[in-house]
This record gives C-alpha cells, sequence and structure tokens, in this order.
C-alpha cells in the first residue's frame, strides 16, 4: 500500500515486478489488484492535457493575482469560455 500511494504513476504490473524483486519470490498481478481493491485503491487513467508554456504561466498568475480580491457579485458577471477550436468543414 505504501508503495502504491508513494508512486501513484506505477501500474500493477509494474507494481507486482517490484514487489516481487523486493520479497525475493513472485506476486502475481492480480494478487495486488486484489489487494489494492481491499483497501480502496483503484486504478484510474490520468488526464491527459497539454503543458502549459512559461508564458501561459505567467499570464495565469497575474491574473489570479489581478482578480483574487474580488467579490461574488463581480466573479457573478465573469464569463468564461471554452477556447478550443473546431471546424467541421476540414480536418484543421
Amino acid at each position: 500500500m505504501q508503495c502504491a500511494r508513494r508512486r501513484r504513476t506505477l501500474t500493477v504490473r509494474q507494481l507486482a515486478s517490484q514487489l516481487s524483486a523486493a520479497a525475493g519470490k513472485p506476486i502475481s498481478r492480480q494478487t495486488v489488484s486484489r489487494r489494492l481493491h481491499e483497501r480502496g485503491l483503484f486504478s484510474r487513467r490520468p488526464v491527459v492535457c497539454v503543458p502549459l508554456s512559461p508564458v501561459h504561466v505567467r499570464t495565469r498568475l497575474h491574473c489570479a493575482r489581478e482578480h483574487r480580491s474580488w467579490t461574488p457579485e463581480q466573479w457573478g458577471h465573469a464569463r468564461f469560455t471554452d477556447e478550443s477550436r473546431f471546424n467541421i468543414q476540414n480536418d484543421s
């Protein structure tokens, strides 16, 4: 459990391999999976997102600092939009 919690990106197969090497005897992937499920740890797919460039990070930080003192009423007038671009005509 400790190893699984510390290194959340490991797959069950990788975790089983490491545990087998440390214990000196084979431990199956299914056994590791079963034990993790018993303790409430389940596999999840990582969220795939585009990494932010340093310029984007600075811009977001500047915006956050600029608006940190806004009241809920002021935020009620803010409009958030999705900046994704979709084009049905071609595959650009």
